[in-house]
């Protein structure tokens, strides 16, 4: 892990953060309050240094360096080949890797990378890299930072999601709970959208960004039980009357998991050579069974728990919903 100590995940429904201390890495999860983030955008800066200000009193959060995960919106990603080179050549290069997706000067933009894989000749030289590049204005990054400031915190890191997840499948691969040649399908259940990513080893060969999830069930409970919506995720997250077992929440599920089966449907297409046999859930939906039951039947993939691919010095009973925060630790 590196000096990071605290992770932070700032979801439109939920606040997730991961912490490193004496006893382990714990996660926390905190109900957004209503409003204040919509769409990957924090619309009250000033609201949200004073509920991180009350999160960190009330959970005795320490204010040393932390890290957040960037919502899609505001960053993009590229899985890049590129032949062998130092890391400064390679902050001089990847400005031009993104030139096709950002808009005006390369320098009000700031650039990062997770490696992927290096590639070595048969003499063991290196030859070409392969790695996850994102990049991200230095005004987003600089309200983030005022944002954490404002909130007795130091914040030294901003990643991506797809660069946080990279780095626990990398950790996941050096401690052997990871095989090199082995495939791996992650989904994450989120709020407001479902990713699926597929790796092999620790390499992202497949991600995909599909616009339903958790959000989608609170509207058909609101919609069928007559209540407001922030009351319905409520319902959804405590199972009131077995709201989740209702044939309307079934249906949402099987609206999900076609989708999620396009995507796997595809890559077995284009990759008739894959084993592909086991999938993992995280985020807030994978603590609906019956949601994560009916992605991995629709696929013929066997459920496994994610915590399979975490460090060993998460908490037995960490919430899935927290794992990109985790990647901010070891970044």
């Amino acid at each position: 892990m590196s000096k990071t100590v605290l992770g932070f995940d700032i979801g439109e429904s939920n606040l997730k953060i991961v912490h490193q201390g004496s006893h382990g890495v714990q996660i926390h999860s905190i109900q957004m309050p209503d409003n204040l983030m919509q769409d990957g955008i924090i619309q009250m800066p000033h609201m949200m240094s004073d509920f991180l200000k009350g999160i960190k009193k009330e959970y005795g959060l320490p204010g040393g360096q932390c890290g957040i995960v960037v919502p899609e919106e505001l960053v993009v990603c590229r899985s890049l080949t590129l032949p062998a080179m130092t890391e400064k050549q390679l902050e001089v290069n990847l400005p031009f890797e993104f030139s096709d997706y950002i808009s005006g000067e390369p320098q009000k933009y700031v650039y990062d990378y997770a490696m992927q894989e290096m590639i070595c000749n048969d003499a063991g030289e290196p030859v070409e890299m392969r790695l996850t590049g994102a990049v991200m204005s230095k005004e987003s990054v600089t309200n983030y930072v005022n944002i954490f400031k404002n909130a007795g915190f130091k914040l030294r890191t901003l990643i991506s999601q797809e660069i946080a997840l990279t780095n626990i499948m990398k950790a996941a691969m050096e401690a052997g709970r990871v095989a090199i040649d082995e495939e791996y399908c992650i989904v994450n259940l989120g709020h407001r959208s479902t990713q699926v990513y597929i790796y092999k080893g620790a390499e992202m060969i497949v991600f995909r960004n599909l616009h339903m999830g958790g959000k989608m069930l609170d509207e058909a409970i609101s919609e069928n039980k007559n209540v407001d919506v922030y009351v319905a995720r409520t319902h959804k997250n405590k199972n009131y009357n077995d709201v989740l077992e209702a044939d309307f929440a079934q249906e949402a599920y099987g609206r999900i998991a076609v989708e999620v089966m396009k995507v796997i449907n595809f890559y077995r297409f284009n990759n008739r050579e894959s084993t592909l046999e086991n999938i993992y859930f995280m985020g807030g939906g994978s603590n609906i069974s019956a949601l994560c039951d009916s992605i991995a039947e629709i696929n013929d993939l066997q459920k496994k728990s994610m915590r399979e691919l975490l460090p060993a010095n998460v908490s037995e009973n960490a919430d899935m919903i927290g794992v990109f925060a985790l990647g901010v630790l070891l970044q």
